[in-house]
C-alpha cells in the first residue's frame, strides 16, 4: 500500500481560521496525506499599547475603514472565525522560538534537528514571518504557503485590500514553494475570483474559501502522479522569467488613502444610483444563418427578443425537430426570485410563441443544457439548490418532461454540460466545493462510459480550471474543423460580463489542457452590458445578453 504524503504545520496558535481549519480537516481525513508534526511559533509578543499607537497613528484611518467596513456589511459567513484543532490532539507538537530579524524568522539548528527526525514531506505555512534558513529546504518537498493574492500584480498587502481600492477585476490566490527570496518561491497553482469593488469584507468572503481545496488538492496530484511528474508540470508554470513592475503593496498612511477612499465611496453611490433607475436584464439574441454557415459570428447582425418588464429570459439552447426551431430557456420572474424552465417556438421570419413554463420545482432551475444522444433528446437543468445533477428526458416533446436518473448526488453544481467524445462521456460542471466558496471560479470534469449512470469518475485534476474569467460553462461544447471548443462564461468584471471560446486540446483520463482563442465582449451596443451563453442548431444560432433598460416605477 503507498505510503500518505507526511505532513507538518508551522502555525502561532492552536486556533486556526475557518478555512484553514477546514483545509487541514480535510487533508487529515484524506487518503493521500497525514499531519504528522505541528510546528508552533512560541515567540510571539504582542507590543504595548504605547507602541502599537506609536506605531499606527498614521495609519489610523485604515483601521476605522476596516472596522467601518465589517460592521456595515455583512456576510454570509466568516471564513476567519477561530477554531481550535482539537482534532490533531494526538500529533507530536514543537514549540519553537525563532530567531527574530526585522521581517524575518530563523529557526535554530536544535529545533531543526527535532523536527529533521520526522521526515516530512511537506510543510504548510499558517503562522510564523517571513521565514528564512534551512527550514527552507528540511520537508522532501518544501514549504507550501498561500500567498493571498495574484503576485503578478499585487505583492505585500493586506490581502484582498488594494484589489477592491483600486476597482480591480480579479482577485488571486498563489500557492508556492517558499524560497530565500521574497515572493520569488517556485509557484505551484495561481487561482482567480471575481473582486468584490465595493466591500472588502465580502471580497474576503468570496475568495478566501477557495483555500479550502486548492492545496489539499495538489497534495492528492503529488501523491497521484508521484515526484518527477508532479514537479515537470510544476516546472512548466514556472519556465519564464517574471518582472515585477508594481510596488510592494502595504497598509496605507491616512494620507495615501484619502483619495482611494472618496473614489470607492463614489463608485458605492454610483452603483446604488444605478440599480435605482436601469435594470440590467437578460434577453435573447437570435439569427438565422446563411445556409451551410457555422455560424454568423458577426453580434451586431443578432436581433432581439425582448420579455415583459417583470421577468428576463437567459442560458437559451436550440433544439431543431421535426423542421421546427425550439428554444429552451430559463424564465426567471422577479417577484418569485426563482427560476424555470420554458421553451418558445421561433420561426425564420422572426415570429416565435409565447414561452411556455415545462419545468417548475421548488427550488430554482436554470441552464436547460439539452442535447441529442442516439436519437434521443435529454435535458439536464442546473439544479445547484437541490445538490443534485438530474437527467430529464420527454414524455411528450416538447411539453411534458420527466426526470429519468440522477446522475450525480450531493453537489452543488452549476451548469453541467456532456459531450461524447473518445467512447466517453464527459461532463463539465462549476462545483462549490466549500461553503462560501464561489460556483463561477470552478471547473470540474467527470466522465463515464454510460450517459444512464451513477457511476461518474472525478477527473484527477479536478478542478481543471481556476479561473473566474473561463470556468464556468456557456452552452455546448462544439466542433469546428475537427477540433473541440468550449464556450466559458469570463464573470471577472461581473457575473456574466463576457464570453471565452477555449480550444480543447487535451481530453483524456489522466490530463486536460485547453487553450483560449477567443474573447467575445459586450461591446457592440451601448445598452449591451453582458453575454454569457451561446449556442446554435443547423441555421438557427441564439445568444443572451444583459440589456439596459430603465425601471418603471408606475
Amino acid at each position: 500500500m503507498k505510503q500518505k504524503l507526511k505532513v507538518g504545520l508551522l502555525i502561532n496558535s492552536e486556533n486556526l481560521t475557518d478555512w484553514a481549519y477546514k483545509m487541514i480537516s480535510k487533508i487529515n481525513d484524506s487518503d493521500y496525506a497525514e499531519i504528522s508534526l505541528i510546528i508552533k511559533n512560541s515567540q510571539r509578543k504582542k507590543k504595548s499599547i504605547k507602541n502599537r499607537l506609536i506605531n499606527n497613528y498614521n495609519k489610523v484611518l485604515y483601521k476605522l475603514y476596516r472596522k467601518f467596513d465589517n460592521h456595515f456589511f455583512s456576510t454570509n459567513h466568516n471564513p476567519f472565525e477561530r477554531k481550535k484543532i482539537d482534532f490533531l490532539e494526538n500529533v507530536d507538537l514543537i514549540d519553537v522560538n525563532p530567531i527574530r530579524t526585522k521581517f524575518r524568522d530563523t529557526i535554530a539548528d536544535s529545533d531543526i534537528n527535532k523536527i529533521d527526525n520526522y521526515e516530512l514531506d511537506v510543510i504548510i505555512r499558517l503562522g510564523f514571518r517571513i521565514l528564512s534558513g534551512k527550514i527552507l529546504k528540511l520537508p522532501k518537498f518544501g514549504i507550501w504557503s498561500y500567498h493571498h493574492g495574484n503576485n503578478n500584480l499585487n505583492r505585500g498587502g493586506p490581502p484582498g485590500f488594494w484589489e477592491v481600492i483600486r476597482g480591480e477585476n480579479e482577485t488571486g490566490i498563489t500557492l508556492q514553494i517558499l524560497s530565500e527570496k521574497l515572493d520569488g518561491g517556485i509557484v505551484i497553482m495561481r487561482s482567480f475570483s471575481k473582486t468584490n469593488k465595493i466591500s472588502v469584507k465580502k471580497n474576503l468572503a468570496n475568495y478566501y474559501p477557495n483555500s479550502i481545496s486548492h492545496l489539499p488538492n495538489k497534495l492528492n496530484e503529488l501523491f497521484n502522479d508521484g515526484e518527477e511528474k508532479f514537479f515537470k508540470k510544476i516546472d512548466k508554470i514556472n519556465t519564464h522569467p517574471f518582472f515585477y513592475s508594481r510596488p510592494l503593496f502595504v497598509v496605507p498612511t491616512n494620507k495615501e488613502l484619502l483619495y482611494p477612499l472618496f473614489r470607492l465611496s463614489i463608485r458605492y453611490i454610483i452603483e446604488k444610483l444605478k440599480k435605482l433607475v436601469y435594470r440590467d436584464q437578460w434577453i435573447i439574441l437570435y439569427n438565422f444563418n446563411i445556409k451551410n454557415e457555422f455560424v454568423n459570428t458577426s453580434l451586431y447582425n443578432y436581433k432581439k427578443i425582448l420579455p415583459p418588464n417583470d421577468r428576463f429570459w437567459a442560458d437559451p439552447f436550440v433544439v431543431q425537430y421535426e423542421n421546427k426551431y425550439y428554444v429552451f430557456i430559463e424564465e426567471y420572474i422577479y417577484k418569485k426570485r426563482k427560476g424555470t424552465i420554458a421553451f418558445f417556438e421561433i420561426n425564420k421570419n422572426g415570429s416565435y410563441t409565447k414561452p411556455n413554463v415545462i419545468l417548475e420545482k421548488e427550488y430554482h432551475l436554470s441552464y436547460p443544457f439539452i442535447f441529442e444522444e442516439n436519437d434521443k433528446i435529454y435535458m439536464i437543468p442546473e439544479s445547484k439548490q437541490n445538490s443534485s445533477i438530474d437527467l430529464y428526458e420527454p414524455k411528450e416533446f416538447p411539453f411534458k418532461w420527466v426526470k429519468r436518473i440522477t446522475l450525480i448526488n450531493n453537489i452543488k453544481a452549476v451548469d453541467t454540460t456532456i459531450i461524447y467524445h473518445n467512447k466517453k462521456y464527459w461532463l463539465f460542471c462549476n462545483v462549490e466545493s466549500d461553503r462560501g466558496s464561489s460556483s463561477s471560479d470552478k471547473l470540474h470534469l467527470f466522465y463515464s462510459t454510460d450517459l444512464i449512470s451513477k457511476n461518474w469518475t472525478p477527473h484527477p485534476k479536478n478542478p481543471i480550471v481556476t479561473d473566474i474569467k473561463s470556468s464556468r460553462p456557456a452552452g455546448k461544447i462544439f466542433k469546428f474543423k475537427n477540433k473541440l471548443y468550449r464556450p466559458s462564461q469570463d464573470c471577472s468584471k461581473h457575473y456574466g460580463y463576457g464570453l471565452r471560446i477555449n480550444w480543447i486540446n487535451i481530453m483524456d483520463e489522466n490530463n486536460y489542457h485547453e487553450i483560449d482563442i477567443n474573447f467575445i465582449e459586450p461591446k457592440w451596443e451601448n445598452k449591451i452590458k453582458s453575454v454569457h451563453t451561446i449556442n446554435f442548431s443547423n441555421e438557427l444560432s441564439v445568444f443572451d445578453a444583459q440589456y439596459r433598460r430603465f425601471r418603471s416605477y408606475f
